[in-house]
């Protein structure tokens, strides 16, 4: 994986991706999710274009079509159990230069996440779901100096600090933009 499907990386944060991607019907999250849609529904011997008819659109067909609701999940925000949010801090990660996100290291991003207390280093330790990294920049996308390549949701200043260098050490910024690579590289089968 050469980048995040999503623009969030991080318990709460991820799900209102989910959640706006679905809603919107646009980005690789939902690119992705409606390819194995239809690769799925080709598997049980249905027309892929039954996918497209269930999952495109912002009217809210992908969420009833898994059984839920475009309303409720607009709600979600106003619910009496929201989804958590960062208390504590919240932080851009500039960009130590201009130019075009050449590559991300994906992995350093996710350690980010867990040192911030967004995963478990041992069994015994708690998740904080509202922590993580929100607006990731995507490789490609021209940023000046300074500007945010994302922004750390952290419960306090020192882990946020330390998630702004851990964050900007993953961003690689080129001078000319990287070329573009499919979302889906190679499909493997099994053919039998």
């Amino acid at each position: 994986m050469d980048q995040p499907l999503a623009d969030a990386a991080g318990n709460a944060l991820e799900i209102r991706a989910v959640i706006a991607a679905f809603q919107s019907g646009q980005g690789a999250l939902f690119e992705l999710s409606l390819s194995l849609a239809e690769d799925c529904l080709a598997l049980a011997g249905l027309a892929p274009e039954s996918a497209c008819g269930l999952c495109l659109g912002k009217s809210g067909r992908a969420f009833r079509a898994h059984g839920g609701s475009a309303g409720r999940a607009a709600r979600s925000a106003r619910a009496s159990r929201p989804l958590p949010a960062a208390r504590a801090v919240v932080l851009p990660v500039p960009a130590p230069a201009a130019g075009f996100v050449g590559a991300i290291e994906t992995t350093a991003l996710g350690q980010s996440v867990v040192r911030l207390g967004g995963g478990r280093l041992h069994s015994a330790d708690r998740i904080d779901p509202a922590v993580g990294l929100a607006a990731l920049a995507r490789i490609g996308v021209p940023v000046a100096a300074g500007e945010p390549l994302a922004f750390v949701h952290a419960a306090d200043a020192d882990g946020a600090e330390r998630a702004v260098l851990a964050v900007q050490a993953a961003y690689r910024i080129d001078l000319a933009p990287p070329p573009a690579e499919p979302l889906i590289r190679e499909r493997i089968t099994r053919h039998g």
